[in-house]
């Protein structure tokens, strides 16, 4: 019984990516002659999308989060929309989200 109390907790967490793999590996492919600073912006904008996630992460149904943490791809980033496509115009994270979408994205 504990244990299943401590499964179902430890799932309502956001998961935890390891972004300097996540984003050594976007730098290798993505970054041309510039891998240092395709790292280091990945870096920054995968580090505050966490933030967002772990904010806007109890607003989102279970089984839509779960779907969503299979399908990001170690990517807040990817976690976020996912998220914002679950919840809609609802706060937290619309706003944030957008922000940073409109960074990475841009172009």
């Amino acid at each position: 019984m504990i244990a299943m109390v401590l499964a179902g907790a430890a799932q309502a967490a956001p998961p935890d990516f390891n972004i300097d793999r996540f984003c050594s590996n976007f730098a290798q492919h993505n970054a041309g002659n510039m891998p240092e600073m395709a790292k280091a912006v990945c870096l920054m904008s995968e580090g505050s999308t966490k933030e967002v996630v772990v904010a806007a992460w109890d607003h989102a149904p279970a089984t839509g989060r779960d779907a969503c943490a299979k399908s990001a791809g170690d990517s807040y980033v990817n976690l976020a929309k996912c998220l914002k496509a679950l919840l809609g115009n609802k706060a937290p994270l619309s706003a944030a989200c957008d922000l940073f979408f409109m960074i990475v994205h841009a172009g």
